[in-house]
């Protein structure tokens, strides 16, 4: 019987160093920046006098982003870093912005 692999570090470890983290941290991320700039691109589209320049700057944004994720399926490291370490953070920022307080919770911890 194969022993099971074991994707957690050990110690002190930094867990954006763990393959399985690095991945599972990157799908999530280069998703969710699909889908605010879909949300960004909508809102900006009801509005009454949409800015067509910032559209497009959206549009192009959402297609890199697409890009992005074939390229983190594929497992290529420099685009797995930029998730993690520039896209990451801003998406914590976005998330906290959008997210009322009380809200910002997480599932299960009795609050």
């Amino acid at each position: 019987m194969e022993k099971e692999r074991e994707y957690a570090p050990s110690g002190d470890d930094d867990l954006r160093n763990d393959p399985f983290i690095r991945s599972e941290l990157s799908h999530a991320g280069i998703a969710r920046m699909i889908g605010f700039t879909a949300t960004d691109i909508m809102r900006e589209e009801e509005k009454e006098n949409p800015d067509l320049n910032l559209i497009e700057e959206l549009k192009q944004k959402s297609r890199q982003y697409v890009n992005e994720r074939e390229e983190v399926y594929n497992g290529n490291e420099e685009i797995i870093d930029r998730v993690l370490f520039e896209y990451l953070p801003l998406l914590k920022k976005r998330f906290e912005e959008y997210v009322p307080e009380h809200e910002n919770r997480s599932f299960g911890n009795g609050e």
